[in-house]
């Protein structure tokens, strides 16, 4: 039998390890369990609030182009063209609803109620005045038509669209509140779980791997996402260039391919001008137009043009140019979506002398 001392000195390091491995075994538990809430509340934001966030988008990006549809029906003088922009119209129309349908299940505060209620309210003042312009421009009543777009329609489009960016804004300030709550969680676990690790040397061992791994996770999945944006800048088919208000900063492989150059280096020293012919098609000078489409994603965060390039060996081209405003690495800029629509512009211009004339009034639409 063990010396009474011994056996007390063996009972205490026991009770002593007992005691460690339970604290540790209760801060892997808090951990675990405070992880899935985490998760929990993290997977609500991606299930739940970003969706709302999208749909309302969504809903005013339609609201846009269908503004646009309908200046287009006013300002165009072909019937069959009218026709053809009047059901895209109503298409519109139906995502719009359908998108709102959506939306209305997901809404549960009374702040968002309320600004759905008033969203509701500008639509119906709204749906009348623009039927009413359509079935003007529809009528050959041009001249009414734009005068009840210019002085009703656009007002009362402006009004819902500045509601539902009130309703993206909420749904992004909702989006933060989560983060930080959940932030403020993780927190509050790290700091409980590092007192505790004052009762137990291996808790903080083990805390130093769970926040090393972590840190490491965050890394990795950063560094994805990176190359992601990489990829789908230089892998799309389309030429894609950045532009601030100094110039060109960036532009992809396709970019270069379109244009015949060699490198990004030779593309971001060209001036604006010298990629376009210096009359366009529409008889403006190349720079003014590109200058014009470009203050005007600046203004409404998107807009497109009608193209007439010249690569480096002098050829001509069409091209479709699709400008959106964002902000990349903190700082404003356009990004432009370039395609060569040549092969499909060819046949039009052959088949009828007077497309161009035709094109003028579209063209001038765009801007409006």
């Amino acid at each position: 039998m063990l010396p009474a001392p011994l056996r007390g000195l063996l009972f205490n390091v026991g009770l002593g390890f007992t005691a460690a491995l339970l604290l540790m075994l209760a801060v892997i538990g808090l951990g675990v369990t405070q992880m899935a809430y985490l998760n929990a509340e993290l997977s609500k934001v991606v299930s739940v609030n970003n969706v709302k966030t999208r749909l309302a988008s969504h809903m005013r990006d339609t609201l846009r182009d269908r503004a646009m549809l309908m200046h287009n029906i006013v300002v165009s003088i072909d019937p069959w063209e009218k026709d053809t922009l009047f059901l895209q119209f109503q298409e519109y129309g139906e995502r719009y609803s359908k998108d709102r349908s959506q939306l209305v299940t997901m809404l549960s505060t009374p702040e968002e109620m309320k600004l759905m209620a008033d969203l509701d309210a500008i639509t119906l003042a709204n749906q009348p005045v623009m039927f009413n312009v359509v079935e003007a421009a529809l009528d050959d009543n041009n001249y009414n038509a734009l005068t009840l777009l210019q002085k009703e329609a656009i007002p009362l489009q402006n009004r819902l669209v500045e509601a539902l960016d009130n309703m993206t804004n909420l749904q992004r300030k909702e989006n933060e509140t989560a983060l930080g709550k959940t932030f403020t969680a993780y927190q509050a676990t790290r700091n409980l779980m590092l007192v505790l690790g004052i009762f137990a040397t291996l808790l903080a061992s083990l805390v130093a791997v769970l926040v090393g791994r972590r840190m490491l996770t965050q890394t990795r999945q950063l560094e994805v996402e990176r190359q992601k944006y990489q990829t789908l800048f230089e892998t799309n088919s389309d030429a894609v260039v950045i532009l601030d208000n100094t110039g060109f900063t960036d532009c992809n492989p396709a970019t270069l391919s379109l244009f015949g150059m060699d490198t990004v280096k030779e593309f971001l020293h060209t001036p604006i001008q010298k990629l376009g012919t210096p009359i366009q098609a529409n008889g403006g000078m190349a720079i003014d137009n590109a200058m014009r489409a470009i203050n005007l994603a600046r203004h409404l965060g998107h807009s497109a043009i009608d193209w007439q390039g010249v690569r480096k060996d002098g050829s001509v081209f069409s091209a479709e140019i699709a400008l959106h405003a964002m902000t990349l690495e903190g700082k404003p800029v356009i990004q432009a979506i370039m395609r060569d629509v040549s092969r499909w512009r060819a046949p039009n211009r052959s088949s009828s002398p007077t497309s161009a004339t035709k094109s003028a009034p579209r063209c001038t639409a765009s801007w409006g």
